[in-house]
């Protein structure tokens, strides 16, 4: 990976649904649905990597997420 990248985890999934800058891509490790937006150009059934910055990562109660990508579980 370029190191112009920096820190990140990267989740291999599927897509399950998408819609212009939207995504619902399920993990493969867990199973888990995650909500990704921004600019793709992905459809359902696509093989892809989540890319998590920790630095951008925060926890809230059910609820009450106000980021756009978002995990719950």
């Amino acid at each position: 990976m370029a190191s112009f990248v920096g820190n990140c985890n990267f989740l291999d999934g599927k897509v399950v649904e998408a819609s212009g800058q939207d995504a619902k891509v399920q993990l493969e490790a867990t199973g888990q649905l995650v909500h990704a937006t921004g600019r793709m150009d992905v459809h359902s059934g696509d093989s892809v990597s989540v890319a998590v910055r920790p630095e951008r990562v925060s926890i809230a109660s059910a609820g009450h997420c106000r980021r756009v990508s978002s995990a719950s579980g």
